[in-house]
């Protein structure tokens, strides 16, 4: 791991709370005590002082008290020396303590810039120096940057690939995430699970959950370079837990979920708790790039007359994380990107599956629907319903946004493209209550539009990462060579009937050489104000190595992503942990000679208001 320059020091003395004795040491308050180390990056620039603040149990308030903690300390201990590893001695035993860190770039510990958290650190009884050889990995974050979580060093990669093997069991005495390298009987190891993502994933389904806690589901694992075939290959499912800091392990493996879960660009949707839905997906497709030429095939020929080795899923899945198990229905045949959303309807929550195209995909001609089904998906029924109406537009591929959210799902919902008739709508929106589509009249949007993600900054929207080509969709082999610009979403309720005014955001210097117009491009609305736009594909065909963030008021910054990519997940990661408000971006792809799908996260946390 990224672990440089550690100094161990005995703190115990200098927290409040801790009983010292004559000659310094902590005096321990009885015969249960033990030691913990935990560690942090080598390098956090810029930083001058810290806190250190220990809790029982999962940090989940601002106003939560804490056991033990350290005030405002200096970060450097020498020109040379840094805090960035600790031993606390003497701490009584216990399995669920917390620790967050604060770093400062001032001395007064004024100026917030990085924190690190860690939950469920276990102190054991009688444990002694020996702890220290093992320490509680930390994250740091420093607000308003993308922070890629930990990654194995070469060091540690070299010395895996030193040693043989002809099971994983061989390779845990390098390190527990090391596995043995199928065919070459070598330890690898690619990933420091859970401490980052496991799986490779493109096209990944993250659902943040109403706990506050994020999973990631499917994705395409494999590519063959040759013919650009994209495929699905696990069906695990992994749920990154905020009061922890980290993800959990091992990653869930799901009853009945091994088929319905190896898809990629399947659709999800918060339940309730920590389970989520999973709707459709598919096993296989393609995506080249050549150029600054993006071509896609949806690979299901085979699915006409519902042939059993059509790679499309019919799966409406519920996917319930504690009990590892999932459960549904199956839609009459599969459907192609579809509209889906949990939306509170008179009847109580349901999930809301609109338009779509029906699969195979016919080589001319369009197979939208307009249909929309509303679904129940809970631990007793799985049943999917015929709604009340249907879209005023056969529609695929659009782009839908809440703009009236309660906690029982989506009292409104706002519709953008996916049509092929410019001549028709652009925009219509679902009311929940009613259950009924109805058009609302726009104006100053691109004719067609595709994809993309509607997001809220605020009180404002935008329309990022979407394209003016029907992606995936039209003749079955689609090309595109740009997306469409930023637009902010206007929605106008000052007239007898709602209109909706698209607006060209002006990037101003931030527009770099992409001008924000990114294909497969990651986007989300965070609670602080904030939208982001990361990663995608550029229209010089690479991959972009930069996120686009806005607020209210336009753009506020071009941020640097630590790994360029595009077709990546991003979901905001909510609740009062000291990760609540932030934005996890996980998985997605490189563009090259050997394309490769990829397991690495990267955390976000919004900038901190001045004070």
């Amino acid at each position: 791991m990224r672990m440089t320059s550690l100094l161990t020091g005995a703190l115990c003395a200098l927290l409040a709370g801790c009983a010292v004795g004559d000659d310094g040491s902590a005096a321990p308050a009885d015969n249960e005590l033990g030691t913990f180390t935990f560690a942090l990056s080598g390098t956090l620039p810029g930083v001058q002082a810290f806190k250190l603040a220990i809790y029982e149990g999962p940090l989940t308030s601002p106003t939560q008290s804490p056991r033990f903690e350290l005030k405002c300390a200096p970060y450097l201990v020498s020109a040379t020396e840094n805090r960035n590893a600790f031993t606390l001695r003497d701490m009584p035993a216990g399995k669920n303590y917390s620790v967050l860190v604060q770093f400062f770039g001032d001395q007064g510990c004024g100026e917030l810039k990085l924190h690190a958290y860690r939950g469920g650190v276990e102190v054991k009884a009688g444990s002694s120096e020996a702890e220290a050889a093992s320490p509680y990995y930390m994250q740091p974050v420093r607000f308003g940057s993308f922070v890629g979580m930990a990654q194995a060093n070469d060091a540690l990669q070299a010395e895996a690939a030193q040693r043989s093997c002809s099971s994983d069991q061989d390779c845990a005495a390098v390190h527990p995430a090391a596995t043995c390298s199928a065919g070459q009987n070598r330890c690898t190891i690619s990933s420091l699970f859970p401490l980052n993502g496991g799986a490779r994933r493109a096209f990944p389904t993250l659902v943040t959950l109403t706990d506050g806690s994020v999973a990631i589901a499917g994705g395409f694992s494999v590519v063959d370079p040759a013919t650009g075939v994209w495929s699905a290959t696990t069906s695990t499912v992994e749920h990154f837990n905020p009061s922890l800091g980290r993800f959990a392990a091992p990653a869930a493996t799901l009853d009945n979920f091994d088929v319905a879960g190896r898809v990629g660009m399947a659709a999800g949707a918060p339940l309730g708790g920590a389970t989520l839905a999973v709707v459709g997906g598919t096993q296989r497709a393609q995506i080249k790039v050549s150029g600054t030429t993006v071509t896609t095939t949806l690979q299901d020929a085979t699915c006409a007359g519902g042939g059993a080795s059509c790679p499309a899923s019919k799966a409406v899945w519920r996917v319930d994380l504690p009990a590892s198990l999932s459960s549904g229905v199956e839609l009459s045949g599969p459907v192609a990107m579809p509209i889906v959303a949990r939306v509170a309807t008179s009847n109580g929550p349901r999930l809301l599956i609109a338009g779509g195209a029906d699969q195979p995909v016919p080589k001319s001609g369009s197979s939208r629907r307009g249909d929309a089904r509303l679904c129940e998906l809970s631990g007793s029924a799985a049943e999917c319903s015929g709604a009340g109406g249907k879209l005023n537009v056969a529609r695929a591929n659009a782009a839908f946004g809440c703009i009236d959210d309660t906690v029982d799902g989506c009292k409104t919902l706002l519709i953008i493209g996916g049509h092929i008739g410019a001549g028709s709508s652009l925009v219509e929106q679902y009311n929940a209550d009613s259950d009924t589509f109805v058009e609302v009249k726009s104006d100053g949007a691109p004719d067609l539009v595709f994809g993309g993600h509607l997001v809220k900054a605020g009180s404002t929207f935008y329309l990022l990462g979407a394209s003016s080509a029907a992606l995936f969709l039209e003749g079955r082999s689609t090309k595109s060579t740009a997306g469409i610009g930023p637009l902010k979403v206007i929605i106008d309720d000052a007239g007898a009937e709602r209109r909706v005014h698209f607006e060209a955001v002006k990037l101003g210097s931030f527009a770099g050489a992409d001008a924000g117009r990114r294909l497969f491009g990651a986007a989300i609305g965070l609670a602080s104000g904030h939208a982001l736009l990361a990663g995608g594909i550029m229209p010089d065909g690479k991959a972009a190595d930069s996120a686009l963030v806005f607020d209210k008021d336009g753009v506020v910054a071009r941020v640097p992503l630590e790994q360029a990519r595009f077709a990546a997940g991003l979901a905001e990661i909510k609740g009062s942990s000291p990760f609540g408000g932030c934005a996890l971006l996980a998985g997605g792809a490189t563009v090259g000679a050997a394309p490769a799908a990829l397991s690495h996260v990267e955390l976000y946390c919004p900038p901190v208001p001045a004070k």
